[in-house]
């Protein structure tokens, strides 16, 4: 895919499309729904463009509730649980 990709959640089509970050050091898929960042951010743009193409390919993205602070945020599927800022502070967690 060269520019975006459109995914369905929850009943509307989204478009994913990758991102500089505003440091300048890395790219991120970002959500067209909200602009938000989905996911991690990458030093390399072709490792953003896989996990988008990985994304758009689930249709498993959706809203959850993060299980540490409660807050939702956009979940690429079963495994992804905790939101990105509880991730980074994973020495807070059980």
């Amino acid at each position: 895919m060269a520019h975006g990709a459109r995914i369905f959640i929850g009943g509307t089509n989204h478009d994913l499309a990758i991102r500089r970050c505003k440091t300048g050091h890395g790219y991120a898929v970002h959500d067209g729904r909200n602009g938000r960042r989905v996911g991690n951010v990458f030093r390399e743009r072709a490792l953003a463009e896989k996990y988008r193409d990985e994304l758009a390919g689930k249709a498993e993205i959706q809203t959850r509730d993060c299980m540490a602070c409660k807050k939702p945020f956009n979940s690429t599927g079963i495994g992804h649980r905790r939101c990105n800022k509880c991730k980074k502070s994973e020495s807070d967690w059980p």
